[in-house]
């Protein structure tokens, strides 16, 4: 795809944009996005978006979030079929600093503990709007799901070593009081690449991965890890500190013992695993991944 490409998608939906000359700035991503600018705009007017069918999926269900949390999802367009399999979108732009702003932003322990309510409270929200919807949500077997994901990690060979059996096991066992709890469905790629934060203001972009997985608090342990990536030198708060202050008021977070959460922690690893299952440009992210899988472990063989 190419700058004609969008600039035609764009010249088919005038009646839907800004009334402006417009000008166009490419990111790669998991899909080609641009960012859709008029002279005036100090940030993006529109994000168009080219992808294959799943796109116009995510497409829907950011529809539906809208129509629910409009200040918070920013609102689709359209969506136009291009060819086999193929889709554009265009999306409504978010006003606000983007991810790769936030160093600048982050300077010392206040501003970060700023940053770290801000996103807990668009997590509230979020969620609060998720289950709203009675087919966003359903129960869901945590032992039988962690096994399930340890399983298709073994399969695809992308875990070879046969070392986390027992761990697996001592995990599934944790959860066997509990067989069956009411979950619901998560962003799944909850951390501050996907927040657009402006000084008043804050929403939440990227629905990709929506509603793959229901599990319990898996934004919230992608949420810890993401801001604990750009917490400053002199802020002492440890994966746990974070995983504990996001769940002391969450929406079930708190009825978890701390080994559950740990199971829970590897089941979000091992799913991401999956998710990127043969996805090109993740090799830095599945590296990071193992990292904090040999750190479950590590962590549950010595528990407190």
């Amino acid at each position: 795809m190419n700058f004609h490409a969008v600039a035609r998608l764009c010249a088919r939906n005038a009646h839907l944009l800004p009334d402006e000359q417009l000008s166009y700035i490419c990111l790669r991503t998991n899909t080609a996005k641009y960012l859709i600018f008029t002279a005036s705009s100090e940030y993006p007017c529109a994000v168009a978006e080219f992808g294959q069918a799943n796109l116009k999926r995510t497409f829907d269900d950011a529809t539906a979030l809208h129509e629910i949390m409009p200040t918070l999802v920013p609102r689709p367009i359209v969506a136009e079929p291009a060819g086999a399999d193929n889709w554009w979108t265009i999306t409504t732009g978010a006003p606000g600093y983007p991810w790769f702003a936030l160093p600048g932003l982050v300077r010392n322990s206040d501003d970060w503990l700023n940053l770290f309510d801000r996103c807990h409270a668009v997590l509230r929200t979020f969620q609060a709007g998720v289950e709203q919807i009675d087919t966003w949500c359903g129960n869901v077997t945590p032992g039988k799901e962690i096994a399930a994901q340890y399983r298709r990690c073994r399969e695809r060979d992308i875990i070879r070593s046969s070392s986390l059996d027992t761990v697996i096991d001592e995990m599934v066992e944790v959860w066997s009081d509990h067989q069956t709890i009411a979950g619901f469905a998560q962003h799944g790629d909850f951390c501050l690449n996907n927040f657009v934060l402006g000084a008043h203001s804050a929403m939440l972009i990227d629905y990709e991965h929506f509603d793959h997985t229901r599990m319990p608090l898996q934004d919230e342990l992608l949420l810890a890890h993401s801001l604990l990536r750009r917490k400053p030198a002199d802020v002492d708060f440890g994966f746990q500190d974070a995983v504990e202050r996001l769940t002391a008021t969450g929406r079930s977070g708190s009825s978890f013992s701390w080994r559950q959460i740990q199971g829970l922690h590897t089941h979000q690893i091992l799913w991401t695993l999956n998710d990127f299952y043969g996805v090109r440009g993740r090799a830095g992210r599945v590296e990071e991944l193992f990292v904090q899988l040999e750190e479950c472990e590590a962590n549950w063989k010595r528990p407190d």
